[in-house]
């Protein structure tokens, strides 16, 4: 598991129900991320952002359900430089 990037730890399990992800800067990056439930981690496939200022929601099979916590990280994969921010909505379990 890509220990890169930032890791938001949750005091109790929490139920992710989507994440939003926008480049700035021009050119591609690739956003990707993984959810601990326990003590195992799993990924999420990673997807290409166009980094065009614009959100792009993460395609998620189901709502990601006892969650402790999430590590998102992203690369800039074509152009010069980028900023990736993301966005997570969800619940307390």
């Amino acid at each position: 598991m890509d220990e890169e990037g930032i890791t938001l730890d949750y005091p109790s399990q929490v139920r992710v129900d989507s994440i939003r992800a926008v480049c700035f800067g021009g050119g591609e990056a690739s956003f990707g991320a993984a959810v601990r439930t326990d003590s195992a981690w799993s990924a999420i496939d990673p997807v290409t952002l166009i980094c065009d200022g614009e959100p792009h929601t993460v395609p998620l099979a189901a709502p990601l359900e006892h969650i402790n916590a999430i590590r998102l990280n992203g690369r800039v994969e074509d152009g010069a430089g980028a900023l990736i921010a993301a966005a997570l909505t969800g619940a307390t379990q």
